[in-house]
């Protein structure tokens, strides 16, 4: 089973998407804030990353800089409400983006395409 760690800062989509996550079989930790999965990181290596980007305090691109920082190959996806930064997240070396919508069928299909690679 992989163990995808899921970071949003708004408790409903933490919840929803999470959930649906793991009624596909996923293990999910599901964390409010960027430094508490960093905190987990250096003892539990998941096999995904699942980032919200607008967060306080430290923000989904902020986490995913000292994630890639590591260096320990992680596959992230971005799961946002903000479209306007679509165009770009490739240059983020990011596996996928994903607008939040709906009960999560679309973050579910990019997890199984990101974790088939």
């Amino acid at each position: 089973m992989a163990v995808i760690f899921y970071v949003d800062d708004e408790s409903r989509d933490l919840k929803t998407y999470s959930r649906a996550l793991e009624r596909e079989g996923y293990e999910v930790r599901r964390f409010s804030d960027g430094s508490s999965m960093l905190s987990q990181l250096e003892t539990t290596l998941p096999d995904l990353i699942v980032l919200d980007i607008e967060m306080p305090r430290m923000d989904g691109l902020e986490v995913l800089r000292r994630v890639l920082d590591n260096d320990n190959g992680i596959p992230v996806i971005l799961h946002t409400a903000y479209p306007e930064y679509q165009d770009s997240y490739l240059s983020w070396n990011v596996d996928a983006y994903v607008i939040k919508q709906g009960g999560g069928e679309e973050l579910c299909l990019a997890v199984e395409e990101v974790l088939a690679r």
